[in-house]
């Protein structure tokens, strides 16, 4: 069956179906011309990302090298300290404990029936020690006079430093002492001190009797003196004992080290 339209309903249709040809065109053209902008954006951006890209890698580049140069630099530094003049403090805080000579003084106690734990005016003692001609060293507190045989315990410990770089005019004490074992001066002596009452300081400080610990017989034998009872000899009589000191002495690595040395 065959439809026959009027002349002027048939022209309208053609013109509808011209009309969807050339909007189907139209949409078909803006989709390629927004396709081809997608892809020269894309194209664009792509090109700017790469040069970002490239730059921030040359950036990166530029800083790992300078991270290994401060690197080696670092080690050059670490290495170049090594050899330096001046000792760094690690290094210094190393050397030092064998570079020194420790007394320590522990306690003391009378004999029975001796002179001073019957003289009233001696009521609180101190030590006092010296090594060699170095300068005289105290404790710094006097403890009250107890009966015969009874400890009074100071617990008191010092070093007196010998190293190379601060303490050369010990070192060379050390050495005489090293090439002449037979002098007189070659002990530490400890010298028991009598401190007077707060109600008497018109009254002087009175040495009360001394001990010795021999260096050269430490050097001899090869040992320190830990914790030792030593003979406490009356000031006034040198040949009576009247108590016993007890004292460290460590000195063996110093005096083996300035003996090497010479």
């Amino acid at each position: 069956t065959t439809l026959h339209l009027p002349e002027t309903a048939q022209e309208k249709v053609l013109d509808d179906v011209k009309i969807n040809e050339n909007e189907k065109e139209t949409q078909q053209e803006k989709e390629e011309d927004h396709s081809q902008l997608s892809e020269g954006q894309f194209a664009e951006q792509n090109s700017v990302n790469s040069d970002e890209e490239t730059e921030i890698t040359e950036e990166l580049d530029d800083g790992d090298e300078d991270e290994i140069q401060m690197t080696g630099a670092n080690e050059t530094i670490i290495s170049d300290s090594d050899d330096a003049i001046v000792p760094s403090p690690v290094s210094k805080d190393i050397r030092q404990p064998s570079e020194k000579i420790r007394i320590e003084i522990i306690s003391l106690a009378f004999n029975d029936g001796s002179e001073v734990l019957l003289d009233d005016t001696i009521q609180k003692l101190f030590v006092e020690y010296r090594l060699l001609s170095f300068a005289k060293e105290e404790i710094p507190v006097s403890l009250p006079k107890l009966k015969g045989g009874q400890w009074i315990h100071y617990n008191y410990s010092n070093v007196i430093y010998v190293d190379k770089e601060n303490n050369q005019e010990r070192r060379e004490l050390l050495k005489k002492l090293l090439e002449k074992p037979e002098s007189d001066n070659t002990s530490v002596q400890f010298t028991v001190v009598s401190d007077p009452p707060e109600d008497q300081q018109d009254l002087e400080c009175e040495d009360i009797g001394f001990a010795y610990v021999s260096l050269t017989e430490i050097f001899k034998h090869g040992k320190d003196v830990i914790e030792q009872n030593i003979d406490i000899f009356d000031s006034q009589s040198s040949g009576e004992i009247i108590g016993k000191l007890k004292v460290t002495v460590e000195a063996l690595h110093v005096l083996r080290s300035v003996y090497k040395e010479h």
